[in-house]
């Protein structure tokens, strides 16, 4: 993973690139919680598909996840549903393994 951070999403937009007048792509905004690799910052935004068939991840606002996201440009973070990416419900298990985090930094 390109970067693994726990977060509560703030925000979410639609791109406006379109198939058949669907978006293609999610952005989710996250507000950063806990981080353990990649960006230490207090926000963040994930790109995922969203449309039919392409693995995109089904955020939604003001709920809690854990993030496992890669990169295919070093400019944008992205998500698939084949991550471990997942909705955190009281705490998630991956905690204990992934160790101590770090703090994220005011951006």
């Amino acid at each position: 993973a390109k970067a693994i951070f726990t977060g509560k999403v703030v925000s979410i937009r639609l791109s406006e690139e379109k198939i058949d007048g669907k978006p293609v792509a999610l952005y989710a905004r996250f507000a950063v919680e806990r981080s353990w690799k990649g960006p230490q910052t207090e926000s963040i935004e994930v790109r995922t598909a969203n449309i039919c068939c392409s693995c995109g991840f089904a955020f939604e606002s003001d709920k809690e996840y854990i993030v496992y996201s890669y990169s295919t440009d070093a400019n944008v973070v992205s998500v698939s549903s084949c991550s471990r990416t997942s909705e955190i419900v009281g705490k998630s298990p991956d905690e204990k393994y992934l160790g101590k985090a770090r703090k994220s930094k005011k951006s």
